[in-house]
């Protein structure tokens, strides 16, 4: 099945919105291209984790790992063709699942652990 674009002009430039802003548009524009049952289970609740997206690399944060593997395996052409189309350039896009997210900040929520030296 082939799923087309329903943009056919790049809506506005990534130097213009931040990935943030410009996520709820490609969102928008995928729950057009895809079936209520699809995009609610791998796409109904994903971000943009705004730290380390640029204009041409972003990160979506989605709900469990199995979104991730969907998304990443199955979707991404769609969704990346789509992205481009309302961006205007070619952008990146990584999956990342909500349970890795919390896994990778973890080390940096702990105290640092006490070092002690036997003399």
């Amino acid at each position: 099945m082939m799923i087309e674009s329903v943009v056919s002009q790049p809506v506005c430039s990534p130097l213009v919105a931040t990935p943030d802003k410009l996520w709820p548009l490609v969102l928008a524009n995928l729950r057009q291209q895809m079936t209520k049952a699809t995009f609610n289970t791998w796409l109904v609740d994903s971000h943009i984790l705004t730290a380390p997206s640029t204009p041409a690399f972003w990160v979506v944060v989605v709900r469990n790992e199995y979104a991730y593997e969907w998304l990443t395996n199955r979707l991404s052409p769609v969704i990346e063709r789509t992205l481009d189309g309302l961006v205007g350039s070619k952008v990146i896009i990584c999956f990342v699942p909500r349970t890795m997210r919390s896994r990778c900040y973890e080390p940096f929520r702990r105290p640092p652990a006490r070092i002690s030296r036997a003399i």
